[in-house]
């Protein structure tokens, strides 16, 4: 039983086509997250914790494809309905 509620922030990429000069995220070496990893991060926060919300962010979400994000948000939105905004 889970005994803290959080609201869980996930960074599904580095990426952000912005270009800004004093930003240095076009020189990082990203990994983006897939759909799978998502669910795996939640599904283990989820058995110690209850959580209570979800916010997908990134650099640039959207950078990793519209497809894969939509995919991530309907795959999020399923799987864990009682779960506050994405």
């Amino acid at each position: 039983m889970p005994i803290q509620s959080i609201n869980l922030i996930i960074k599904l990429t580095d990426k952000c086509n912005m270009k800004c000069q004093f930003c240095s995220a076009s020189n990082l070496d990203t990994h983006d997250m897939s759909k799978d990893d998502v669910c795996r991060v939640i599904d283990s926060l989820n058995e110690k914790f209850a959580v209570k919300s979800i916010s997908l962010e990134g650099g640039e979400p959207t950078s990793i494809g519209v497809k894969a994000f939509t995919e991530i948000v309907e795959e999020v939105s399923k799987r864990y309905p009682d779960i506050g905004s994405i």
